[in-house]
């Protein structure tokens, strides 16, 4: 059953982000700047996550979730001039998810982040942070 999950998952992102994950991890310059990195909370694989800043860190953890996880959407302040399929964070939909990982890595940032999706209704529970080791 795990590798039936893992397998729809990565079939749903695949269909949805089409090479952006290649574009990323093969021509723009992947380096692997998350290996001191952590998740603040484990994750079972196959759930529907979101991505919020698409900053270098937001680009390694995409790539670094997108065979485990159905990423829905990934959503930066910057997104009109990102190129890729980024959002607006404006239409973040709490409904439609299993969790939001926060990849920002400015503190008064990422208060403003959590703030922010307070706001649009995503509970603490779902929003899960980055630490930087």
């Amino acid at each position: 059953m795990f590798i039936l999950n893992r397998f729809t998952s990565f079939i749903f992102n695949l269909k949805k982000y089409k090479l952006f994950y290649f574009e990323i991890k093969y021509l723009g310059g992947y380096t692997e700047v998350i290996k001191n990195t952590q998740l603040s909370r484990n994750i079972s694989p196959g759930k529907r996550i979101y991505i919020y800043g698409f900053g270098p860190y937001g680009q390694e953890y995409f790539i670094k979730l997108f065979s485990l996880y159905k990423i829905i959407d990934i959503f930066d302040l910057n997104f009109k001039y990102i190129v890729g399929p980024i959002s607006n964070p404006e239409i973040i939909n709490s409904n439609s998810i299993d969790y939001v990982i926060v990849t920002v890595m400015n503190e008064n940032a990422k208060n403003n982040v959590v703030n922010f999706l307070l706001n649009k209704g995503i509970s603490l529970e779902k929003i899960i942070f980055v630490n930087y080791l």
